[in-house]
């Protein structure tokens, strides 16, 4: 039962207007001729009321903005959908305390970049909760209304005094373990390749609520044709991109392991992930039994000839890695033999509550920022393989000029030396993006420390 959108947890005296809702589908709106005539005599209209608005008031006493100003078609879509389901959620809740069912829903927004996608549409799931174990499954829409409707078969069996219970297969609220989950994805920024600079990155496996669910070590190495590793005299750095058009460049796709897995999920861990223009995803080895895998995986990828369009992957859009697995059984970190879900809902709340006061910014890592920090990095390799080819050439110079050869401009090349313009522009760029990412990681927008930040 809710009161205005908020759960009903005791006596209340109810006003002209006041909302109440039973289920999911009976609405009731309080009518209070008194205080209807005082708010007429004052000169106020009263307020109309309809369905939708106080499903829309549902969903804003959750933390969803349901706001309509300035809003897109997409988002006005999102917004149908969650007052369709958000009281279906509430009555599967209700549902499940009455039958004991010990799990809880909730739904959950995937926006599409955390689907890989730099624009589209936000996907509306709901998420089963077992609240004994924290095991988890994610529905999509159609999943949910088909068992909601199965929760209520079960719900009126009970209620007349039939056999309501079921077995696990035909049970709407039990899902089996070995259903595979994404885990979290990473997010990697190709723009070092474009420069044909190798890359490796410790970076954070980020569930759909940006929480961190342990990190995924990703590495691509420019290499020879055969696929072997360059030697250590062999550069391939390019000063701009556009130098690789119509060219053909090699590389390797390494993901060598895991670490911090979450323990519930160390069955059948493994990484997948479309590369440019796939078609098919890509897939690591699956590894089980250990939070932190080994999955030693290595791609050679050959790309001939180099387009403008391939270019502008590498700069515009990340690498999507999804990291899946499948959920094990493990030992409850505080017991809840005995609790009823009423009782175990009321836990996960004071525990969320506890969470979220420790932790008011909820971990989330800002994908502009982690971009920033990328081209930040880009940059720093372009400015060190830059000073690397002027001390070769600085070296090339000083021999020529002790073994006196005349072949070589000595004179024109120390010119060029003295001047470093392109270390002088590579440097620049890594000083700008570091003043940059200094500002975005303080809020003041002063900057502290940036050669630290280089480092």
């Amino acid at each position: 039962m809710l009161l205005n959108g908020e759960p009903l947890t005791g006596e209340v005296p109810l006003h002209h207007n006041d909302r109440v809702l039973f289920g999911s589908n009976h609405l009731y709106i309080f009518h209070h001729p008194k205080e209807l005539k005082e708010l007429l005599a004052s000169g106020k209209k009263p307020q109309n009321i309809s369905y939708d608005f106080a499903q829309g008031e549902i969903a804003s006493s959750s933390g969803f903005d349901m706001t309509t100003e300035g809003k897109s078609k997409e988002d006005i879509l999102l917004q149908e959908d969650l007052i369709t389901l958000m009281p279906m959620v509430c009555e599967a809740n209700a549902i499940s305390e009455l039958l004991n069912k010990k799990v809880q829903f909730e739904i959950v927004l995937i926006s599409p970049q955390a689907r890989g996608l730099k624009e589209g549409r936000t996907e509306v799931k709901v998420k089963m909760r077992n609240l004994e174990n924290g095991h988890s499954w994610p529905w999509t829409r159609n999943q949910f209304l088909d068992k909601k409707y199965r929760m209520q078969e079960m719900y009126q069996n009970f209620m007349e005094g039939e056999e309501w219970n079921l077995p696990p297969k035909q049970d709407p609220f039990w899902e089996p373990l070995d259903l595979e989950v994404l885990i979290g994805s990473v997010h990697v920024y190709l723009q070092s390749l474009s420069y044909m600079i190798e890359l490796e990155e410790h970076l954070a496996i980020a569930d759909y609520r940006g929480d961190e669910q342990g990190h995924l070590q990703v590495e691509i190495l420019p290499c020879n044709p055969d696929g072997s590793l360059l030697g250590e005299d062999d550069d391939l750095f390019v000063e701009e991109p556009k130098d690789l058009l119509n060219s053909s460049i090699n590389f390797l796709l390494r993901i060598p392991h895991a670490r911090g897995i979450p323990p519930k999920y160390t069955k059948g861990v493994h990484c997948r992930y479309k590369f440019y223009l796939d078609t098919t995803e890509m897939s690591t080895k699956s590894v089980s039994s250990t939070s932190n895998p080994n999955f030693n995986y290595s791609h050679h990828f050959n790309i001939n000839p180099v387009t403008q369009q391939f270019l502008d992957y590498l700069t515009l859009k990340p690498l999507i890695i999804e990291v899946w697995g499948q959920q094990v059984g493990t030992q409850q970190t505080s017991p809840t033999n005995g609790l009823t879900t009423k009782e175990l809902v009321s836990k996960e709340t004071a525990r969320a509550t506890s969470v979220a006061i420790l932790n008011p910014g909820g971990g989330k890592d800002d994908e502009e920022k982690y971009r920033m920090m990328c081209e930040l990095s880009s940059a720093k390799r372009r400015a060190d393989r830059m000073e690397v080819k002027l001390r070769k050439l600085k070296q090339l110079v000083e021999k020529a000029e002790k073994e006196k050869a005349e072949a070589l401009q000595v004179k024109e090349v120390k010119e060029i030396l003295s001047t470093e313009l392109p270390s002088l522009k590579a440097a620049a760029t890594v000083v700008t993006l570091t003043n940059q990412a200094a500002r975005a990681r303080n809020p003041n927008g002063k900057i502290q420390s940036a050669a630290c930040a280089v480092m």
